[in-house]
């Protein structure tokens, strides 16, 4: 699990989360297909967002650092699903917004 923190309309944050992929079958012209989702998981979130915002996110895990964009697709009181629209390399700002808004 990592920790993550998340930008939209208001700031949510996490130490319960992970990169995950996603898989649905979907129908298309040819036929049948799978489809494959990049998504942030995270369990126990704090803070603010609501499905369909826009957001950034920044996420370490074992120190690691990603950060990128996405949409709020799945928003609960202890789990939220973030699908991720493309990877960024803007980590330290965000964690830099990200404690600005604490202040």
């Amino acid at each position: 699990m990592g920790h993550v923190a998340v930008i939209g309309r208001g700031l949510m944050g996490s130490r319960n989360a992970i990169i995950d992929q996603h898989s649905e079958v979907v129908e298309t012209p040819q036929g049948k297909a799978l489809r494959l989702t990049k998504v942030v998981e995270i369990l126990d979130p704090f803070g603010d967002a609501s499905e369909g915002d826009e957001v950034e996110y920044a996420f370490l895990e074992d120190g690691v650092k990603l950060s990128g964009k996405g949409k709020v697709v799945t928003r609960t009181e202890i789990r939220c699903v973030i699908e991720i629209k493309e990877q960024t390399d803007n980590y330290q700002e965000i964690v830099r917004r990200a404690l600005e808004w604490q202040v």
